[in-house]
């Protein structure tokens, strides 16, 4: 949680620098223009992004270990991958179902 937090603040602050570059050029209304923007300010938000993705995986795994039957022991990994992939699956439907709150 603390990691998704920091993450969080690191994606606002790499957004509100890009807002400012965009402001100075002036590309506001030019959506098709790239921003003038070294790629190396999006490493440190995926990079965290990474992090918090595999201790998100490690902790399904464990709680499924400890909650599930042991014979399914050898299948956790993959039913932690289907679940997650469900929950993407989710993510996308309700995005598209409510379109107008995100643009």
């Amino acid at each position: 949680m603390v990691v998704s937090t920091f993450y969080c603040a690191v994606r606002w602050h790499v957004e509100i620098h890009r807002l400012i570059v965009v402001r100075k050029e002036g590309l506001l209304d030019t959506p098709k223009e790239a921003v003038p923007m070294s790629i190396s300010w999006l490493c440190p938000q995926f990079f965290l992004l990474g992090l918090m993705e595999g201790l998100a995986q490690d902790g399904l795994d464990e709680f499924m270990s400890y909650h599930f039957p042991e014979w399914t022991g050898e299948h956790v990994a993959a039913i932690s991958r289907f679940l997650i992939g469900i929950g993407s699956f989710l993510n996308i439907f309700c995005i598209n179902a409510n379109k107008t709150f995100f643009g």
